[in-house]
């Protein structure tokens, strides 16, 4: 990519890929390599707002490649739906009706939404919609943006989402805007709420690829009994899982879970993991080693903070921060430490004298963390 162009970023959200210059079949290498071009331009304390453009846009299409997904530069209306659609779409294929004649309607019917907007208001529109027995994708993602505004209720938008979904399982639209909904953090309060629900509408490995941040969340602000059995009730309800995503998301989810769960549930979940060990890419595999040293890590975290002072207790929290917060967080946390870990350089001889020999498990945590 050329450093010295401007961003293009107007291709933000909707197209990453073009975005970061990438093409068809780039990796994870290819993926960083563009993203550290423009965050050394970009830098946070500098360029906030573009900064977690980039990020947004660095982590959709990492979580793809974990997930496997292939990107698709779908088009602006499709993603995000277009206001000059008809108020009144041409009918869906299951739709009963469909090999119907064609029935006249009243010119007004012809108007988009935009102009209907003008003259009638939204709650007219919501409730013709709201009843209209066969609705489009176009028509639940409409119901979803009026349904805020006439305030219907706090959860509106979103169970019009799910809704649309449900009735358009294939629609890659209406499921994009779902995945926007949860990255947006809403209402801690709703999120176990939400998991369960889109558990329902979507029962497939495609649930972890949707719902990955809020479990994050889940993972982090509550008590780790809340999250296994929400998860235990949510896996209950797949109809189809592919082995490797599954595989995927719980790499990614026992990172932190090393820190809060039960013994019994990180070594059934490590068991889980082995068992399929031959479907697991090698990017995957090698994840999975280093996990095993971050549980060695956590199984003997007193051991290492064990007469220890400040400085061995600063490293342990940025350890488990770097698993348990999002990673521009966890970068931050981690620049923190070093910078106090320089500044009191004669403290940190002190409490690891070059005659100690620190375990593996230590040395090759915190070198993966400073990678």
């Amino acid at each position: 990519m050329s450093t010295n162009a401007d961003p293009r970023w107007e291709l933000l959200p909707h197209d990453p890929q073009a975005f970061f210059e990438l093409n068809d079949g780039y990796d994870l290498k290819d993926l960083k390599r563009s993203y550290n071009a423009y965050i050394r331009r970009f830098k946070p304390e500098k360029f906030p707002a573009e900064f977690q453009r980039i990020r947004d846009a660095y982590e959709e299409l990492s979580n793809e490649l974990r997930y496997g997904q292939v990107h698709r530069s779908l088009p602006i209306d499709i993603v995000r739906f277009n206001w000059k659609e008809s108020a009144t779409p041409d009918l869906v294929p299951d739709d009963p009706r469909a090999n119907a004649k064609p029935v006249e309607l009243p010119a007004v019917e012809h108007q988009t939404l935009r102009e209907r907007l003008a003259n009638e208001g939204p709650k007219i529109l919501y409730i013709e919609l709201r009843n209209r027995q066969f609705k489009s994708p176009y028509d639940y993602f409409a119901l979803a943006l009026l349904s805020d505004v006439v305030g219907d209720d706090p959860t509106s938008f979103v169970r019009w989402l799910l809704a649309g979904l449900k009735a358009h399982p294939n629609e890659q639209g209406l499921f994009h805007l779902l995945r926007d909904y949860f990255y947006s953090q809403p209402p801690f309060g709703y999120v176990r709420q939400l998991l369960l629900k889109t558990a329902e509408v979507v029962p497939s490995d495609r649930f972890y690829y949707l719902t990955e941040c809020l479990w994050d969340r889940l993972l982090r602000s509550a008590p780790f009994a809340t999250f296994r059995d929400t998860l235990e009730a949510c896996e209950s309800r797949f109809t189809d899982c592919r082995v490797d995503h599954q595989m995927t998301f719980y790499l990614h989810i026992l990172k932190g879970a090393l820190f809060k769960a039960d013994a019994k549930w990180i070594e059934a979940a490590f068991e889980r993991i082995e068992e399929c060990h031959d479907q697991l890419s090698y990017s995957a595999a090698f994840e999975l080693d280093m996990l095993e040293f971050f549980k060695a890590y956590a199984a003997h975290r007193s051991e290492f903070l064990k007469d220890g002072g400040r400085m061995r207790a600063l490293i342990d929290r940025t350890i488990v921060d770097y698993c348990m917060l999002d990673e521009p967080e966890a970068d931050r946390k981690f620049f923190e430490c070093q910078m106090r870990l320089t500044a009191n350089s004669s403290e940190l001889f002190k409490e690891f004298p070059v005659t100690e020999k620190l375990p593996q498990h230590v040395l090759v945590v915190w070198q993966w963390i400073t990678s």
